[in-house]
């Protein structure tokens, strides 16, 4: 019901080193002559949460872990999304991030000099379960010491047929709400890995 954008999605996944300088537009995008001509800004995803259901065991596992770790955030329910029809299991259910109800995404906005061309760019982080908008926050989620696993992987949606921000996150959110499933489908289940199901060498399989 709306004139069609244009919108570049990428989705980048860090595992195997350390590796506490991911690469983000606001950084990028200047070394590739762009200028920053507004913000970051820190706005919400408006995802459409009546396609989720919570699943309660991985809730509860979630919460006895962060009760455990001493973490924020472990009073979040565990919810799982539908596959896209283009995905190879279409229709299966797969676990969201902790704290999906609440996802924010850092914007900024660039300018490329002498052409007035424009882009808002913006991104956010899931790591190790959850979620968060900025780089620091992904030293605190992937790089606890109590973990024996750490990942962490970056979603940015960019587009140039955009005027704000809050407009960014709103097509984010209409793209994110198809393919959010599929791209949870990339990485480390966090139930999985907290029940010790999942890699097959986890520790907390024989505690």
């Amino acid at each position: 019901d709306a004139k069609p954008r244009a919108v570049e999605l990428h989705v980048a996944y860090y595992t195997g080193t350390i590796d506490t300088v991911p690469h983000v537009p606001d950084r990028c995008m200047v070394g590739a002559g762009w200028s920053i001509a507004g913000g970051p800004w820190i706005v919400p995803v408006p995802l459409d949460r009546g396609r989720w259901i919570e699943d309660d065991a991985a809730s509860a596992d979630a919460r006895a872990a962060g009760t455990a770790a001493g973490s924020t955030g472990a009073d979040s329910p565990i919810y799982s999304g539908r596959l896209s029809p283009a995905s190879h299991a279409p229709g299966n259910r797969v676990r969201l991030p902790r704290g999906i109800e609440h996802v924010q995404m850092s914007v900024t906005e660039f300018e490329k000099p002498g052409t007035g061309q424009r882009m808002f760019a913006g991104y956010f982080f899931i790591a190790n379960g959850g979620l968060t908008p900025t780089a620091t926050g992904v030293r605190l989620l992937a790089y606890d010491l109590r973990s024996d696993y750490a990942y962490y992987a970056k979603v940015q949606v960019s587009s140039e047929q955009v005027k704000s921000a809050e407009e960014l996150a709103r097509v984010a959110a209409d793209l994110l709400d198809d393919l959010l499933p599929d791209v949870m489908q990339c990485v480390p289940d966090w139930t999985d890995v907290l029940r010790g199901d999942y890699p097959p060498d986890n520790p907390r399989r024989h505690g």
